[in-house]
């Protein structure tokens, strides 16, 4: 049952070598989508290859931190360059990596929706006193 399954299928594209070629390309620099590019895949292509191939999805968090690092020592070097887009390089690293992302805590608390905006600030006013 379990050969004739696989004999239904579509033949998978993959190959041992991109793991080295995943990790070769994200250490240039270029993100996943590019070495599917490359090889004429989807990027869902390469995500699916992460969940059924334990040795792709080992090579995928290597070139994942190869990319960031690479991404990383850009901003490094161009620190002083002022014809560098530093906002732009902020964007990119806070889209791709999460470790970027700004944090915004925001406090709220419970206020009566019956309440005016004047009565609110009445009511706060009184509670700092």
């Amino acid at each position: 049952m379990t050969e004739k399954k696989k004999l239904l299928g579509r033949p998978t594209k993959y190959k041992p070598e991109y793991c080295d070629m995943f990790i070769e390309s994200c250490s240039q620099g270029n993100t996943p989508v590019q070495f599917a590019a490359s090889i004429s895949v989807a990027k869902s292509t390469v995500h699916q290859w992460r969940q059924d191939y334990p040795d792709f999805s080992d090579a995928f968090d290597v070139g994942r931190a190869k990319w960031q690092a690479w991404w990383e020592n850009r901003g490094i070097e161009n620190m002083e360059n002022k014809d560098y887009k530093e906002g732009l390089h902020k964007f990119f690293m806070a889209s791709w990596f999460g470790d970027y992302r700004s944090k915004q805590e925001i406090k709220t608390e419970n206020v009566n929706v019956q309440e005016t905006y004047e009565q609110y600030i009445e009511r706060i006013n009184k509670e700092e006193k």
